[in-house]
């Protein structure tokens, strides 16, 4: 089916690999710039249309991965258990330029106005290209999820009457704020950096163990400059400013505590943003970030089917062996081995499934250690030898058709029931060859690492 995404890129310059493996050195910034904001345009105006590619699929079993940082290691692995796979889109990423309140409000704080970043450009149409095949044999499906993260045009002015508890449930805000580390903050030229100690300063930064990525504050100071009236309205300016001077003790804590339920609220909201995405597309969120997995399962009711745990337990076990597969070669066996793809699923599942009951976590390391061991090495090779066996017997049994039939030509009648007699045999051996396809689950492995 493909990617109405890819209907643009193959039109499109970024997708040339001669113009991508010399980092668009023909374009300008600008040039490249315009490029993306018209992929930009054309995701956001087939954004229904996108999300229809996913809810017309026969999938059975659909992962959604919120993360730009999807990898072609990763897809593959998900390609041996999973029927389809949703991501962000990480060229869309790089459609998102700052406004210009972001890009002053940057400046004030001493940051570097960010250059147009061509490395990261060429790693996402890399990406892009390599998974090709993926998008071709309808497994991948990409979406601009990122737009809805970013951050918006005009910094919003926040107001809580109530320290920004707003909206969080007492349970979860207790849970979050026991997680959240607090580290001040100092300007060290460009950055602003934290050297591990905690004081009264203006600038912290607010993490969740286990969290892709932390949260800055900064303490501002305002002053009204005037005030005066537009029809009838009462109208002010102030401005903001950053005092050199360290907050007292007093607000320095009141302030602290608001931040961390500002990032409690951020980090609560990207979650179930993510977790109502994924149902929408009857998904199963599959999250790099521990927190997100531990907030999930500590403060929600977490569905603990069979197929969920297995799921959880195949991500997390590394399967080296396909280090050397590409995966074209992946997508070409599951399209034209469906049914040793399921019979390969099946087992895998079995086997995953009988990991639920082990508790010590070494234990269960090496009981998967074993599994990717007896699948990748043991079971393949079983399947290389019946298959080696089985074609060596089919070369025998079609000579020995050959010549009975050209007997049956040469002598008259005597020798046909000889020709049937090899016809039959060789029917029999092709009949046990589809057979041993289809009783091995080991058998889709051994054919996409043959490939």
């Amino acid at each position: 089916m493909g990617s109405l995404l890819y209907d643009f890129l193959t039109d499109s310059f970024l997708f040339d690999q001669s113009a991508r493996a010399d980092s668009y050195s023909k374009w300008s910034d600008e040039e490249l710039r315009k490029e993306l904001t018209r992929y930009r345009e054309y995701a956001l105006g087939n954004l229904d249309k996108l999300s229809s590619e996913i809810a017309g699929s026969d999938s059975g079993l659909r992962v959604f991965h919120p993360d730009t940082g999807a990898t072609i290691e990763l897809l593959k692995q998900t390609a041996l258990y999973v029927d389809q796979v949703v991501v962000a889109d990480p060229l869309f990423e790089k459609t998102h330029q700052p406004s210009a309140v972001g890009n002053a409000m940057n400046q004030y704080l001493g940051f570097r106005k960010p250059e147009f970043d061509r490395k990261r450009l060429v790693q996402s149409v890399a990406f892009l290209q390599d998974a090709t095949p993926m998008v071709a044999g309808n497994f991948l499906k990409l979406l601009p999820t990122t737009y809805f993260s970013e951050p918006p045009a005009q910094p919003p002015i926040y107001y809580s009457e109530n320290n920004y508890e707003d909206g969080i449930p007492a349970p979860i805000l207790g849970f979050l704020r026991s997680k959240a580390r607090v580290s001040s903050l100092e300007q060290i030229g460009s950055h602003w950096a934290s050297r591990g100690d905690f004081y009264p300063c203006r600038a912290i930064d607010v993490m969740f163990p286990g969290h892709e990525r932390g949260m800055m504050y900064y303490l501002f100071e305002q002053e009204v400059l005037k005030t005066y009236e537009v029809g009838g309205n009462q109208m002010a300016e102030f401005r903001q400013y950053l005092p050199k001077e360290p907050p007292s003790k007093a607000q320095f804590e009141l302030w602290v505590s608001q931040s961390i339920n500002r990032a409690a609220n951020a980090v609560l909201k990207e979650t179930m943003r993510e977790v109502d995405f994924a149902v929408s597309h009857a998904s199963n969120l599959l999250t790099k970030s521990p927190f997100k997995a531990e907030l999930l399962n500590a403060q929600f009711e977490i569905e603990k089917s069979v197929q969920n745990e297995a799921l959880n337990s195949f991500f997390e076990m590394k399967l080296p062996f396909l280090d050397g597969v590409s995966a074209n070669a992946i997508m070409e066996v599951r399209l034209n081995d469906g049914q040793a793809f399921q019979n390969f699923r099946t087992e895998l599942e079995k086997q995953l499934r009988e990991l639920r009951t082990i508790k010590d976590p070494e234990v269960l390391r090496l009981k998967k250690e074993n599994l990717v061991h007896e699948l990748s090495e043991t079971q393949v090779r079983v399947v290389g030898q019946k298959m080696h066996f089985l074609k060596k017997k089919l070369f025998v049994d079609a000579s020995l058709m050959f010549g009975g039939l050209i007997g049956s030509v040469q002598s008259g009648g005597w020798s046909l029931l000889a020709s049937a007699l090899a016809v039959a045999k060789g029917y029999q051996t092709v009949q046990e060859y589809h057979q041993s396809k289809q009783q091995n689950p080991a058998f889709f492995l051994w054919k996409v690492l043959n490939k």
